[in-house]
């Protein structure tokens, strides 16, 4: 009983370990690099090279304590590729893609500290652009993000950034056989507003 106590007191004490506010708002940014999965080796399918890509975005983050938050967010997501494949003559056909998405994670968080944390969760996406159409499949479903990075808070503001892998269409709508998955890589930087 002695010990239940004492796993009990420190619970208590690590989660409220330092001073918090219950809510943010926030704008954020990231950059990416970009690649098209489908999981299995196909032979003579496309090769996707990444130009570039960007996302823009505002969120949400609820503190249940010091150490445990829920955050949501919505985030434009802007990516640029060049598809390689060969055509049936066996010449090289080269094709620029644009490709934007609509996303919304919703991540729980664990600060290890006041600088550092964790956060991991599903993302419901939807495809807002696919140019040529449909050149990659569709990328309406349900991915996942895995981020782990560092905050600082001053004056009821926030600042984070953290590196950020994410992952679309794990859980496909209309998904096909070998359906392609947009696999990101990139890092995420934001100003919040603790209230």
């Amino acid at each position: 009983m002695k010990n239940v106590f004492f796993i009990w007191l420190f619970f208590i004490c690590s989660f409220s370990s330092f001073a918090q506010f219950n809510h943010q708002l926030s704008v954020q940014t990231g950059i990416y690099n970009n690649q098209v999965s489908i999981f299995t080796s196909l032979e003579g399918a496309a090769s996707y090279e990444h130009q570039n890509s960007f996302s823009l975005g505002i969120g949400y983050q609820y503190n249940f304590n010091n150490r445990l938050s829920l955050k949501s967010s919505i985030n434009w997501q802007s990516s640029q590729l060049t598809s390689n494949n060969i055509s049936s003559t066996g010449s090289q056909i080269q094709q620029d893609i644009a490709l934007a998405t609509l996303n919304i994670p919703i991540l729980v968080s664990y600060n290890f500290n006041r600088f550092f944390f964790i956060d991991a969760g599903p993302v419901i996406h939807f495809e807002t652009e696919n140019e040529p159409e449909n050149y990659i499949d569709s990328q309406n479903g349900i991915g996942f993000s895995l981020g782990a990075g560092i905050q600082y808070s001053f004056s009821g503001f926030s600042l984070f950034a953290k590196p950020n892998l994410q992952i679309l269409s794990v859980l496909a709508v209309a998904a096909e056989n070998h359906h392609d998955k947009l696999f990101s890589a990139g890092f995420v930087f934001g100003l919040g507003y603790n209230f």
